[in-house]
């Protein structure tokens, strides 16, 4: 065989190990997601999965266990990279939401703070959603200028990005002060009435 041929079927081989990887690549993110947004997917996982341990503490009576591995499936991190874990945290929310609304009914208790709950997980959906879209701006316009962009557009982002940290972060403890709340509640001695309460 030639020098040249050789050649050739080097640069051959290469281009096809090329391809392979960039074949594998497009697999795994379709499988798995981007592999930057693969920590924050973690995350959420792992609190999905604590749902399963909720349920069986409710069904044991268990109380203080439940409601303390409830507030745990909470995820309250800032989504940065995949735009579609921001639906698959509003229902993790709401998931934890529903069985709270399960611990209520089953002591027959009336706790008016799951409305007030409610609207907040719904508020932080929102928010995470708005977020989501100025980063998707910002970075298509980064992609746009090869990585390079305005110094005042960048401040103008950067502004957006820490009014909407201001947003979730208030959110977060409005949050926290309620579930405390709903927890005096489930803790109070029952009615033995189921009140209505309606829930959107």
């Amino acid at each position: 065989m030639s020098f040249l041929s050789l050649i050739v079927a080097a640069c051959f081989g290469l281009t096809g190990l090329l391809l392979c990887a960039i074949i594998i690549r497009v697999l795994y993110e379709a499988l798995v997601g981007p592999q930057k947004g693969w920590a924050e997917r973690w995350k959420v996982r792992q609190r999905e999965k604590q749902l399963v341990l909720v349920d069986q503490l409710i069904d044991s009576g268990d109380l203080a266990g439940s409601f303390k591995h409830l507030r745990q499936t909470l995820y309250f991190d800032v989504v940065k990279y995949d735009p579609d874990l921001v639906e698959r945290v509003s229902v993790l929310h709401y998931s934890a939401l529903n069985k709270l609304m399960t611990l209520a009914s089953s002591r027959s208790q009336h706790v008016p703070e799951l409305v007030v709950l409610e609207d907040l997980f719904a508020s932080r959906t929102s928010l995470l959603r708005s977020c989501g879209e100025v980063v998707s701006s910002r970075n298509a316009l980064m992609r746009k200028r090869n990585n390079k962009m305005p110094e005042w557009a960048f401040d103008e982002y950067q502004k957006k990005l820490a009014e909407f940290a201001d947003l979730l972060d208030t959110n977060r403890k409005s949050i926290e002060n309620q579930l405390d709340k709903v927890f005096i509640s489930l803790n109070s001695p029952s009615t033995g009435e189921k009140d209505e309460i309606i829930y959107h």
